[in-house]
């Protein structure tokens, strides 16, 4: 009888071990030598290689760019948000430690449509346009309160709010005259308004101004009654001018007849 481990089949068996120094000793002398001069430099190649990937990570990663136009401040993972403006050029940070945050400071459009009420309550369909841009000195403030996208939040709301509350002071007509002092104000309660978000307004007009369709209508058929009216009063006046020819033609006339009449009259005066 055979023992259990004898008759274990092949495939059961542990695999053996490769003899890689036997290997080593048939293979050529100089493949031996390369073998053994990478297995002895190894060590230095993986510092190379960390040292080029730490460089690479640095000269990435400790530099920024503020490109014209723009002002950028850091944020720091210790301390937060600096109080330091740094301005066009190449700048230096600490990699993973800080983060440069840039802000665009040149002036950019903004347009806004609202519908308000007048002092007539009549509805207003007013357009205004400004040109905005950060308080480039207050921008570690700005970006604590509102963030990058301060225009998106704050801008809407204070245009809204102020042309309501402008319109609201005049009537239909006045808004029509008196367009540029309405401007002015509005100009005035927004650069205000917006001072408060540290938001500078270089310019602020109103594009356009129309009214609901019934008022234009009304106004429509107020000018056109204003226009029969005054063709009326014209046909009026030329009639009276015409009777007052008339009237002085007729007194010419008589006037003339009776002359003619007298002179007859002497004539005939003198024959006898």
């Amino acid at each position: 009888w055979l023992e259990p481990d004898q008759v274990r089949p092949r495939f059961c068996q542990a695999p053996q071990r490769p003899d890689f120094d036997a290997m080593a000793g048939r293979l050529p002398e100089a493949a031996q030598k390369l073998i053994k001069g990478l297995t002895s430099s190894a060590p230095v190649l993986l510092v190379g290689v960390g040292g080029l990937a730490g460089a690479s990570y640095l000269a990435r990663n400790a530099v920024f760019t503020v490109e014209a136009g723009h002002q950028a401040i850091k944020y720091n993972r210790m301390s937060g948000v600096g109080s330091d403006m740094y301005r066009e050029g190449l700048h230096v940070m600490l990699p993973w430690l800080e983060r440069p945050i840039v802000f665009d400071i040149r002036a950019r459009p903004y347009t806004m449509t609202s519908l308000t009420g007048s002092k007539d309550l009549q509805m207003v369909n007013i357009s205004l346009r400004c040109l905005y841009r950060p308080d480039a000195a207050r921008l570690s403030d700005t970006y604590r309160s509102l963030g990058l996208d301060f225009d998106e939040k704050v801008l809407p709301s204070i245009i809204n709010e102020v042309l309501k509350s402008v319109v609201a002071q005049y009537n239909a007509g006045e808004l029509i005259k008196q367009r540029e002092l309405v401007s002015r104000m509005i100009r005035q309660r927004l650069m205000q308004r917006a001072a408060d978000f540290h938001i500078l307004l270089d310019d602020v007009a109103i594009t356009h101004l129309n009214f609901s369709p019934d008022y234009e209508k009304a106004v429509e058929q107020k000018q056109v009654a204003q226009q029969q009216s005054e063709r009326a009063r014209y046909i009026v006046l030329k009639a009276q001018e015409e009777k007052k020819k008339a009237l002085e033609q007729k007194e010419i006339e008589e006037t003339a007849r009776n002359e003619l009449k007298h002179m007859e009259e002497k004539k005939a005066g003198l024959n006898i």
